[in-house]
């Protein structure tokens, strides 16, 4: 009678997440076997295990929107970015794997240069990563691009960000990569080709500017602050190792090169020192 109830009550729970129509990381996974017919059950409490959607145009849909209203949440503060990015995709059913946070870069004091964040998205059983940057203001509000340029136009060449991921076995990542940059407003500034990518990370491009806005009577730019995200399929276990790189030129120095290995991610530059590169701190993901 107790071996009955057991299975009466798995059937039940197992039905009662089928009807909910939820989804849980494996690691959350519970297995109940019934010793008597070998009938194996794999739910949690609370979450059924497997995606609910799985056609690819579907995903394709989701994806894009999702990325969409990362981009709309980045936008809706001047101060809390990254946090309402959090708040948006917990808002959407996404569990934060690691989240939002200020890590500084390890060369240039004028941007933070954020460590990447990773999100894990029930509904398709996909992650995304997002890779974010911000330019920092001097002690009287001034940010410090402003130092880069003394009339409207071109800041220099080519401005690059990118995402390594160091260790990638069991992680593939998906054709969907967006970049988004915004000037001091908040204004959008979209690039969806990445300039190169491969297992091992990916990388933008795209030409900074400057203006004079009249409201609020400063020049602005179009790469105050920018955040890119990046979604991947996942398998298996690991140790996986993420890092954001900001490149930045100005005057005549250009943007040239890229590399993205096993051993990092890193920008190349024309002649002359008007150039930094940044890169944030790693993230260790354990998966």
């Amino acid at each position: 009678m107790l071996k009955r109830r057991m299975l009466i009550m798995c059937i039940i729970s197992t039905m009662l997440a089928l009807s909910i129509g939820i989804s849980a990381k494996a690691d959350e996974v519970q297995t109940f076997i019934n010793k008597e017919n070998g009938v194996k059950f794999e739910f949690t409490s609370e979450h059924f295990v497997k995606p609910w959607i799985t056609d690819e145009n579907q995903i394709k849909e989701r994806t894009s929107d999702i990325s969409k209203g990362i981009f709309d949440a980045y936008a809706k503060s001047k101060t809390n970015n990254l946090e309402n990015i959090d708040k948006y995709l917990k808002s959407q059913g996404f569990d934060i794997i690691n989240p939002a946070g200020i890590i500084e870069d390890s060369v240039s004091d004028e941007v933070n240069i954020y460590e990447p964040s990773v999100y894990y998205d029930p509904a398709t059983g996909l992650y995304v990563l997002n890779a974010s940057f911000k330019w920092k203001r001097d002690s009287g509000g001034i940010p410090y691009w402003r130092y880069d340029f003394n009339a409207p136009g071109s800041v220099g060449g080519l401005d690059g960000i990118g995402l390594w991921i160091g260790n990638p076995a069991g992680i593939t990542l998906r054709s969907n990569m967006y970049l988004v940059t915004y000037d001091y407003n908040l204004s959008q500034y979209k690039t969806s080709t990445p300039w190169n990518w491969n297992q091992y990370g990916v990388a933008f491009k795209s030409q900074d500017k400057c203006w004079y806005d009249n409201v609020p009577g400063l020049y602005n730019y179009n790469w105050d602050s920018g955040t890119l995200v990046v979604w991947i399929s996942v398998s298996g276990t690991g140790s996986t190792y993420l890092k954001t790189t900001l490149g930045h030129d100005w005057n005549t120095t250009q943007l040239q090169s890229v590399s993205i290995s096993s051993s990092g991610l890193s920008f190349s530059f024309g002649t002359g020192n008007n150039y930094w590169q940044g890169t944030s701190l790693p993230y260790t993901w354990s998966r």
